[in-house]
């Protein structure tokens, strides 16, 4: 997982460069008490304050999701705009992403399907946050939750559990989806049979023939 918190990991950056980016966080949290104080006196200004650190790369992972968080009352458009550029942030900590994305969908659905999507079919992001995101999506859009799981679930790189989990949202999505990717996990040989024969076990409810066939692949003792 990529990280944004200098917590999230050991930090073994020269003392110099702790003490500059501590000089920073400061900085902009002195940015974001700025912007509060104009909340009042100019609520136009104060959302333009916040959206530039919300979206500013610069700036820290949780600054930037308080920012974000302060345009809800101020402007929900400019808020959902601000939380679909973090949550689309490939260098940001997985974790904030989802928290961005989550704010989304009372916001914009359409919007919130594709930052779910985008995390979902991240090869960075771990597999565990991938199926996290995909699994907003039914509720978003089904067509796309369908082929975001397909993706998953057909990612080699990606651990055999997680992707026999993707796959199990798939029957109810999109049948002949389901039965392909329950198929590429049932001949994928870098797989433990055991997870190969329950792949093969939920294709043949979609395509007995496939699953015979499947099942000739799969070494049995």
């Amino acid at each position: 997982m990529k990280a944004s918190h200098p917590t999230s990991r050991p930090d073994h950056r020269p003392t110099s460069q702790k003490v500059d980016t501590a000089m920073q966080e400061d900085k902009d949290q002195d940015r974001i008490e700025a912007a509060k104080r104009l909340t009042k006196r100019d609520p136009r200004a104060a959302a333009e304050a916040f959206r530039e650190i919300a979206c500013d790369d610069q700036v820290d992972g949780g600054l930037r999701l308080q920012a974000a968080g302060q345009l809800l009352e101020l402007d929900q458009r400019i808020a959902a705009e601000a939380f679909r550029v973090i949550a689309y942030d490939d260098g940001l900590d997985d974790g904030l992403r989802l928290q961005a994305a989550g704010q989304l969908p009372e916001l914009d659905p359409q919007i919130a399907a594709e930052a779910f999507r985008m995390i979902a079919c991240d090869d960075q992001v771990d597999g565990g946050p991938r199926l996290q995101a995909a699994g907003q999506l039914p509720e978003l859009d089904p067509q796309i939750a369908a082929e975001t799981f397909r993706e998953i679930a057909c990612d080699d790189q990606v651990g055999g559990g997680l992707r026999l989990q993707a796959a199990g949202q798939l029957p109810q999505l999109d049948p002949r989806i389901a039965a392909e990717a329950f198929r590429v996990i049932a001949y994928d040989d870098g797989l433990d049979d055991g997870l190969r024969t329950e792949a093969t076990a939920q294709l043949a409810k979609l395509d007995p023939r496939a699953a015979k066939l499947a099942l000739r692949n799969i070494p049995h003792d």
